[in-house]
């Protein structure tokens, strides 16, 4: 299986094909061309997505989350997901923001991030937030 690592938002924005405008800091909406192939992504970032629909399953240790439309979900440097295509959605559709680690240097939130709980490996579940409609 694939294994993709991200710890530039370089690497994170050619992955996703849009043109790196900042090195620490980026946000991007993405319609996929291409179907999503299964992979296991390995964040050095901090990630908040959303999704507009079911374009792929993701899991995370031996748990399978099967995210709603217009769902958040987030990452974190450390964490890692296996992420598998939707045969009924192959083409994802998502807007989603990325940082690197060092934006925050020297930042209140920076030293309080820890905190956010959404943030949280374990916590992941909980944290997918369904949007009103």
């Amino acid at each position: 299986m694939k294994e993709l690592f991200f710890n530039t938002i370089q690497e994170f924005n050619d992955f996703i094909g849009v043109k790196t405008l900042h090195p620490l800091v980026s946000i991007a909406r993405v319609e996929n061309t291409a179907p999503i192939q299964e992979a296991v992504h390995h964040y050095g970032l901090y990630a908040l997505f959303l999704k507009e629909n079911k374009g792929c399953k993701l899991s995370y240790g031996r748990t399978e989350y099967d995210f709603d439309e217009m769902t958040v979900t987030s990452f974190a440097p450390g964490q890692s997901v296996k992420v598998k295509p939707n045969p009924e959605v192959p083409f994802a559709k998502y807007t989603v923001l990325a940082f690197h680690p060092e934006l925050l240097n020297r930042t209140q939130l920076g030293k309080n991030i820890s905190r956010y709980e959404f943030f949280d490996y374990t916590s992941n579940e909980a944290y997918t937030y369904p949007l009103p409609r």
